[in-house]
């Protein structure tokens, strides 16, 4: 074993019901030159030099983001971090939490959120789904957005696969599976085709129109 890194050195955090706890990690989100992107329980994301496993940064801070319930101790923090993405330009991490987009610059390293209300609001939906991974390209972001089952009159809530626009902020085009569901969370992308599975166990195959 060359190195290793004990969380305990971090302290412990305060979850939502104000109750102490040890940090733990969710998952490892990647590499970045010489770095191991950890993301761990807290809302905190690790860059640990992976020669000499000394941590180099940490985030967790997202002044404006976040939550007032339970007495805000989810304001103004990152979201849940195994959402987080390494993109495929390997510069930056980002996660579609609900109706924002946020990003943490690995080159800078600033994290950000931008507001994804309006770009949603065109198609009726009311965010994005969970998820702790995205099928991507160069150009989109592939993952799964809820419907605004109020705006839409309905008693259960519309799933929908959408092709998210990195450079816009837009959503260039979404298919609703009418009657069906989405089974799970991360759609997969292999050789210009996008594959769904849905609740009724049926293989949904887009190819993408250059």
């Amino acid at each position: 074993m060359q190195w290793k890194f004990e969380l305990l050195t971090l302290g412990n955090f305060e979850d939502r019901d104000s109750n102490l706890q040890n940090y733990e990690v969710h998952k490892f989100i990647g590499a970045w030159q010489n770095s191991i992107l950890v993301a761990c329980s807290g809302q905190l994301v690790l860059d640990i030099n992976s020669k000499t496993g000394e941590l180099n940064r940490k985030w967790q801070a997202l002044p404006g983001y976040g939550s007032s319930a339970f007495q805000g101790r989810l304001q103004h923090k990152l979201p849940s971090t195994d959402g987080f993405q390494l993109d495929i330009s390997k510069s930056y991490l980002y996660h579609l939490a609900g109706a924002y987009l946020v990003t943490i610059d690995l080159v800078t390293g600033k994290a950000d959120y931008q507001s994804l209300k309006n770009a949603l609001e065109e198609h009726v939906f009311s965010g994005f789904r969970w998820s702790t991974g995205y099928a991507e390209d160069e150009t989109h972001i592939y993952t799964i957005a809820d419907m605004n089952r109020l705006e839409l009159g309905l008693d259960y809530i519309p799933q929908c696969i959408v092709a998210f626009n990195k450079k816009t902020l837009k959503i260039d085009w979404h298919y609703r599976f009418e009657g069906d569901w989405v089974k799970t969370d991360i759609p997969q992308l292999a050789n210009n085709k996008l594959y769904q599975l849905s609740g009724d166990n049926t293989l949904y195959i887009f190819e993408k129109e250059e």
